[in-house]
């Protein structure tokens, strides 16, 4: 395996492999759209969950959840990969990992992620083989539905990625005082309505950018002042530059 911070998205864009070389400090509170396996090659990696901190070290996996909010930190220099997978059978925000010692399934990441970095995408029965076994480490968790007018919010929040979003607004929205409203949300999202919103131009800039729509152009489309606006978030939250990301989608169309 290749010793650098790498990105590297399939095609059909349902599998993705972030490599991260000694790396240290802290990404921020986040979630995902897909399954997250990672794989620690040296050092020690910190999740921090809903139930609390989940530590790896050196050939222990750690593993999210679709919809899970966590943050990572490496107090000393870390590094890892991480495949990112489609796993619809996994509700998003529904499921948590109890990873167990699985060796086979450790054995079976580190394979996936040299296929990857040495050039190919693997078959689509490994993949599949791989999803069904990691997700028998999930389990179902308490549903966080919440109230009915959270729905709205939410869909608020993903669809004004554009703009500021204003208390006020929300609160005629939901009908709920702002302050029961952002303690419900962040009780039942894990994170605020500002950090959702952030993390709702985030995912639309991820998604431009494996488009081949420029960082420029990205961050003004997702509501951020500037490219190197963009380029701070981006990093802080997803770990990787907007440009990493995006050559991960170039070396992929030229393969």
């Amino acid at each position: 395996m290749a010793a650098r911070d790498a990105f590297h998205l399939a095609p059909d864009r349902s599998l993705a492999l972030v490599r991260r070389h000694r790396w240290s400090g802290r990404i921020d509170r986040h979630a995902h759209r897909s399954l997250i396996l990672g794989l620690v090659l040296e050092g020690e990696c910190c999740t921090v969950g809903i139930r609390g901190v989940r530590m790896a070290d050196t050939r222990r996996m750690f593993a999210v959840a679709p919809g899970e909010v966590h943050a990572h930190v490496a107090e000393r220099p870390c590094s890892y990969v991480a495949l990112c997978l489609a796993a619809p059978s996994l509700p998003p925000g529904r499921m948590l990992p109890t990873m167990a010692d699985d060796r086979g399934l450790v054995s079976a990441v580190a394979s996936l992620a040299e296929t990857i970095e040495a050039g190919q995408w693997p078959g689509r029965s490994d993949i599949l083989a791989v999803t069904a076994r990691a997700e028998g480490h999930f389990e179902l968790c308490p549903s966080l539905s919440g109230p009915p007018w959270l729905s709205r919010v939410v869909e608020y929040l993903e669809r004004a990625i554009d703009t500021p979003f204003n208390l006020a607004e929300l609160e005629n929205l939901a009908g709920v005082s702002r302050f029961h409203l952002c303690r419900t949300f962040t009780a039942r999202m894990g994170m605020t309505p500002g950090e959702y919103q952030l993390h709702a131009r985030l995912w639309r800039a991820k998604d431009l950018l494996t488009q081949g729509v420029s960082p420029v152009e990205t961050a003004l489309e997702t509501g951020f002042a500037d490219q190197s606006h963009l380029t701070r978030r981006f990093n802080r939250v997803v770990g990787l530059s907007p440009g990493l990301y995006a050559r991960g989608r170039i070396r992929t169309h030229r393969a």
